[in-house]
């Protein structure tokens, strides 16, 4: 709450007391004070005795009768002196009717609210009581006057006092307010005149529990000239030649009607229409017709090598969006790109709460998690709880054939230090260098968690643009071709697991594998299996280096194996084979030792309907099925390490 203290204006009144005890305080002839905020009463008394002080904002009839107390606090009980002084801090209920709106008292007049204080000896005898000035408002609007500065926290810049959730604002035309990159603005309505302005900084934010009325402007911050995803939090801001221009948007190098706005478009791998390199990403051209930046849409902004007029600044300028509910659909891929277009920061696990498994079941199973763009990286980060800030765009997978998402002003908060959730539950993180890039996956172990997918646990890698490195995951029971950033898996499985590894890079380089384990039990040891090498090396140094001969594209060749004892490695050749339908048409073996296998596939009734022979030595076997009716079958492999069979489900 926000102290609005009642400064003097007349001469500070002394009332003597019996025994000659006083009380006098400071008060204004008329004042205002906002309801749902704190007023500062001051006082200063001489008494004899201790005795009791009692402070109250009482609903009186206009011939002194009370009705009801709004507020109260005292001192008690109250030492003995002379001229000691202090105050009372008085909360204003958000449920207190307006001074405006007040009833007619049994006298046929309006009552009013007064300010009264009383003073007592020990033994609660009443000694006085006394009102400091006339009477007092308590309203609901507040107007910035500006008398001070910009600021919208500087009390003195409204004619009453600084706004919360339950105020009307009014921003008048002659006048401009600025919410700071550390103030968290509140109102309930908010008007903005045609010729004032209200902006914030980057870092602010602004929550509107009612309507809002006017332009308001919103600066996001970028320090770089990286890629950033973009959401505008106004609507209405159009992006042309004169937006670019003002905002320092960068042009194409070698496509030079490229501008540096471009969307996202998960229907189609080509641009026909538009210059550039095409794929998924769809850019501006200069001298195009003016566009509104979409609600909830989400954008990539570059700005120029050679910023010279906004100074890292992305400037959006229109109204208060009243809803946001991004269209998001399954096209060659299933990722669309929105973004938050509150000017408040966004609850990431309540988005995924409304969206996701346990709401309108609107996410993809194994992408329950929004996924950022970190331009001091260039990689794509999955986030399950936090908050990310107003303007930020993420990609997010849709679970149906086209839909919409909802961020609601319930998921808006005001945040100074964005900070993520930490675990001190056990956990693994790989990584993969080539001297130039490092990517990372997850794997955490969970009570609660199991080896086939936990939707909200298990959260698949963003693979919605192209990359020259990928590590990441696949599950280790029920394997259905999903790649995973970060896998959850049961606790007790800790020290006895192989997790099948996906890596996609080039060929002819040399890669740096690193471990970094939290929390593992002092016993267990983490190797990498290379089936192509046919070892087991344990991470001593935390770091593993291979040289590749040829790209890696997918599963199979790598895999994270834990062990509490000594690793008897022929026990677990076999282990972790993944084998699972990619369509009706296709099975996928994965893991196999080198060597010739032998496959057959067995329906319910145990009859044999398929069987192929094929070469072990591609560490990801395609095998082509015949037209097969949906159902169940059973797979049996045969290798010369062994056998092994395994459930199959055709849809």
């Amino acid at each position: 709450m926000i102290k609005k203290k009642i400064i003097l204006l007349f001469a500070i009144v002394f009332v003597s007391i019996t025994n000659a005890q006083s009380i006098s305080f400071t008060s204004a002839t008329l004042t205002k004070g906002l309801i749902g905020n704190t007023i500062q009463v001051d006082y200063e008394y001489t008494i004899g005795a201790s005795g009791y002080i009692y402070c109250a904002i009482e609903n009186q009839q206009q011939n002194w009768t009370s009705i009801s107390t709004v507020a109260s606090a005292d001192l008690n009980p109250a030492p003995a002196g002379t001229s000691v002084a202090g105050s009372f801090s008085l909360v204003i209920p958000t449920s207190t009717i307006p001074f405006y709106n007040l009833p007619n008292g049994s006298d046929g007049v309006q009552t009013v609210y007064r300010i009264k204080i009383t003073l007592s000896d020990s033994s609660f005898n009443y000694l006085n009581a006394q009102f400091p000035g006339d009477w007092i408002q308590l309203t609901n609007f507040a107007n910035f006057t500006g008398t001070t500065d910009s600021n919208w926290s500087t009390t003195s810049n409204w004619d009453v006092d600084v706004p919360n959730a339950t105020t009307n604002v009014t921003i008048p035309a002659s006048q401009n307010a600025v919410i700071s990159s550390t103030t968290g603005a509140n109102t309930n309505n908010l008007t903005v005149n045609g010729a004032g302005s209200l902006t914030l900084n980057a870092g602010g934010s602004l929550k509107v529990t009612g309507t809002s009325t006017g332009n308001i402007t919103y600066i996001v911050n970028v320090s770089d000239t990286n890629w950033h995803l973009v959401s505008s939090p106004v609507n209405g801001e159009q992006y042309d030649d004169t937006w670019i221009t003002n905002n320092d948007i960068a042009s194409g190098s070698d496509f030079t009607t490229n501008r540096g706005i471009s969307w996202y478009d998960n229907t189609s791998l080509t641009s026909p229409n538009i210059a550039g390199e095409g794929g998924h990403w769809r850019y501006f051209q200069g001298g195009a017709t003016a566009q509104n930046f979409g609600t909830g849409v989400g954008y990539a902004l570059i700005k120029d090598t050679n910023p010279g007029v906004s100074s890292g600044n992305f400037s959006f300028t229109g109204t208060m969006p009243s809803s946001v509910s991004p269209a998001i659909n399954q096209g060659v891929n299933n990722w669309n790109l929105i973004g938050n277009s509150y000017p408040s920061y966004m609850d990431v696990a309540a988005f995924i709460t409304e969206n996701g498994t346990s709401g309108t079941d609107k996410l993809a199973d194994a992408n329950q998690a929004i996924y950022i763009f970190n331009a001091s990286t260039s990689a794509y980060e999955a986030l399950t709880t936090g908050y990310i800030q107003p303007g930020q765009a993420f990609f997010v997978n849709s679970k149906l054939a086209s839909t919409t998402v909802a961020i609601t002003k319930a998921m808006q908060s005001h945040q100074t230090g964005v900070t993520f959730y930490k675990t001190n539950l056990p956990s693994i993180n790989l990584s993969v260098s080539n001297n130039a890039t490092t990517k990372s996956t997850a794997i955490h172990f969970y009570d609660e968690a199991t080896k086939s997918l936990d939707p909200g646990l298990d959260i698949g890698l963003f693979d919605g643009v192209s990359s020259d490195l990928r590590i990441y995951s696949h599950l280790v029971d029920d394997n259905q071709g999903i790649s995973f950033g970060k896998q959850a898996l049961p606790l007790s499985e800790m020290e006895s697991v192989a997790i099948p590894i996906g890596l996609e890079a080039k060929a002819n380089q040399e890669l740096t594998f690193s471990l970094s384990a939290l929390n593992l039990s002092s016993d267990t040891k983490v190797y990498l299996e290379d089936k192509v090498k046919n070892t087991f090396t344990l991470f001593t140094n935390n770091e593993v280096k291979i040289t590749l001969n040829e790209a890696a594209n997918g599963i199979g060749r790598f895999y994270i194996v834990t062990s509490s004892n000594a690793l008897q490695t022929e026990n677990i050749i076999l282990q972790h084979v993944a084998v699972y339908p990619t369509n009706d048409t296709n099975l996928r073996v994965v893991g196999l030792p080198s060597g010739k296998a032998s496959l057959k596939l067995f329906n319910t009734l145990g009859k044999a309907v398929f069987t192929a022979s094929f070469s072990a030595d591609i560490k990801m076997n395609d095998i082509r099925l015949p037209q097969l009716s949906k159902g169940v079958y059973l797979v049996q492999i045969q290798t010369k390490e062994g056998n092994l069979n395994k459930k199959i489900i055709l849809k």
